[in-house]
């Protein structure tokens, strides 16, 4: 059988690629625990695109970061479009297609480090802690115990190092609970060390992520390991680390269905053999808790308190905000779901196309993004399309269909929230013509946005599990088998 074809490297094609490596929120991209910003300078010479992001402490997690955004494009357009050449002081991707570089570019290279803590960070800082506290059979008792404790805050600040030292203080509460959450369910258990990067579980899976599937008929790849499983961190039965993998890797063959994984993972987890761990950051005058979500197969696992059950909400429970596309103030729409909004979900662009994202009210936690193959699936419409190719492309392809877009319109501003500020549509339509003159990106984004929205409202106006299938995607929660058992802590 012939292999598929890879795509055309062209400069806006890796753009859109960066764009798919982690989730995005804005314009700000988060890959291997990193957070970046693309910039495209097409009329430079030659043409570059420019990955921004805060030095992450040291020349090797630098080049570590850098090797990792390489092989990942040049591995999805291969080495026959795009190689690796000398440009300035450093090297950097040549896309031969069209002459222009992909570089990085490090920022506040001597300068401490600002804004957020980078997930590989403190998630190697969380699972020292757990190390101590469940491997070692020697939890902190108090939050003080944890600050008091040398070898513990030597080992951290070396984890911190120079860049981050300053923010650890800020990480010391979530640590300690952390551990107090988790040794509410697995204080029992002899464990293994806890493993971070290389040799990790995270790092096993993302090794087999492409035999896993969704769907085979119609094949449904399942993409990254983040569009499956949560968890940050993984518990191990002292002793049975090989074994497990043995396992697994007997178990995974060239096209595994997630719906069989995730049975394996329960019963491992049912053994306390093997536990999947999702972080959260736990604000400072918060406590932990322990959930354990996507084991409604286990009635062992149901029986316990940490069993977090599915929240059930009808149409009463959700309201819709498609205002922003219908007054073009943006392309960001919500989906409210639960008492007071207690959930949302917020559709924007994400590059050139869309993403669907859950949060929670009043915190900051995230639940991520929401597969866009799923949704196009539970979707089932007619208009929508994944891809921002499929729509008018300039202000004359869409004057072209604006009859189609008319119709849309008039499903869609029914449920406006707020009915006096939705636009009239003729003036609607000649204010997305000069939207296209401004940034056609935000164009094509308000009718992708336009067309998802026609179709869900067409499809699933008063379909309550619709709406709430989609904010649990993003959590990565549900009884559906889409997605890996685990323990949340939050």
């Amino acid at each position: 059988m012939a292999k598929p074809l890879k795509p055309k490297a062209t400069l806006s094609s890796v753009e859109d690629f960066l764009y798919e490596l982690g989730p995005v929120k804005g314009d700000t991209i988060t890959f291997k625990g990193i957070q970046f910003e693309v910039s495209k300078f097409e009329r430079k010479r030659p043409p570059t695109l420019e990955i921004s992001f805060e030095y992450p402490g040291s020349k090797s997690a630098l080049n570590t970061f850098k090797s990792a955004i390489f092989k990942a494009v040049r591995g999805h357009f291969g080495t026959t479009d795009i190689q690796e050449r000398p440009y300035g002081q450093y090297k950097a991707l040549k896309i031969l297609s069209d002459g222009s570089f992909l570089y990085l570019e490090p920022q506040n290279i001597s300068g401490k480090g600002k804004g957020t803590v980078p997930a590989n960070i403190h998630e190697k800082g969380t699972a020292t802690v757990f190390t101590r506290a469940l491997s070692s059979k020697k939890p902190f008792k108090s939050e003080d115990d944890l600050k008091n404790d040398a070898k513990m805050q030597t080992d951290l600040k070396k984890i911190f190092g120079t860049k981050y030292g300053h923010r650890l203080p800020d990480w010391l509460h979530s640590f300690y609970e952390q551990q107090r959450a988790a040794l509410i369910e697995y204080s029992g258990p002899q464990w293994e060390e806890f493993v971070y990067g290389n040799g990790s579980f995270v790092d096993f899976f993302e090794k087999h992520m492409d035999k896993l599937h969704r769907d085979l008929d119609p094949e449904v790849k399942v993409g990254r390991y983040e569009k499956w499983n949560p968890s940050d961190i993984w518990a191990v039965k002292k002793g049975k680390m090989k074994e497990i993998k043995d396992k697994l890797k007997s178990q995974i063959g060239k096209q595994t269905v997630l719906l069989e994984l995730n049975a394996i993972l329960i019963t491992l987890m049912e053994d306390n053999d093997l536990v999947g761990i999702s972080l959260k950051k736990i604000d400072a005058k918060s406590s932990g808790n322990i959930k354990l979500f996507n084991v409604d197969t286990s009635d062992k696992l149901k029986a316990l308190e940490s069993y977090a059950h599915i929240e059930l909400y009808d149409m009463s429970d959700i309201s819709f905000e498609p205002d922003n596309i219908l007054t073009l103030k943006s392309v960001t729409t919500y989906i409210r779901i639960g008492p007071g909004g207690k959930y949302f979900i917020d559709i924007t662009r994400s590059g050139k196309n869309l993403s669907f994202n859950s949060q929670i009210r009043g915190t900051a936690a995230q639940g991520g993004q929401a597969p866009i193959d799923l949704v196009v699936k539970m979707l089932n419409g007619d208009t929508f399309n994944k891809n921002n190719s499929a729509y008018p492309q300039d202000a004359d392809s869409f004057e072209k269909k604006v009859d189609d877009y008319e119709e849309m319109y008039k499903v869609v501003s029914k449920q406006a929230s707020s009915q006096s500020q939705k636009l009239k549509f003729d003036d609607w339509k000649q204010r997305l013509i000069n939207l296209y003159g401004k940034d056609s990106r935000n164009a094509i984004v308000t009718l992708m946005q336009l067309s998802f929205w026609h179709d869900a409202i067409k499809n699933h106006e008063n379909n309550a599990e619709f709406w709430t299938d989609l904010l649990y995607y993003g959590m990565k929660v549900t009884s559906k088998g889409m997605f890996a058992p685990h323990a949340k802590i939050s």
